[in-house]
């Protein structure tokens, strides 16, 4: 992202689509596609944001709201415990 022209600025692409899943749970399908394609869950983005960290608040998001997260927020929850960039016990 442009490192000035919007609320993620300097955040990867892959911490910009997942932001966005709020508004389209389609976005978290295409973060996983970039983790499966080589996207590098521990670079932060330019406010010291983690992957692991965001992914979690947006869990939170969801068990606060007691809303059901989409099964693609679930698939990319999955593929990073998996992958051991999120710990199982979150």
């Amino acid at each position: 992202m442009p490192k000035d022209e919007s609320d993620s600025a300097g955040y990867p692409s892959l911490f910009y689509r997942t932001k966005m899943g709020f508004e389209d749970s389609l976005a978290y399908a295409d973060a996983l596609t970039l983790f499966e394609r080589g996207g590098d869950a521990n670079r932060p983005g330019a406010d010291g944001m983690t992957f692991g960290k965001m992914l979690t608040d947006h869990r939170t998001h969801f068990r606060r709201t007691s809303k059901a997260p989409p099964a693609e927020f679930t698939a990319l929850w999955d593929w990073a415990e998996k992958h051991g960039i999120i710990q199982q016990s979150q």
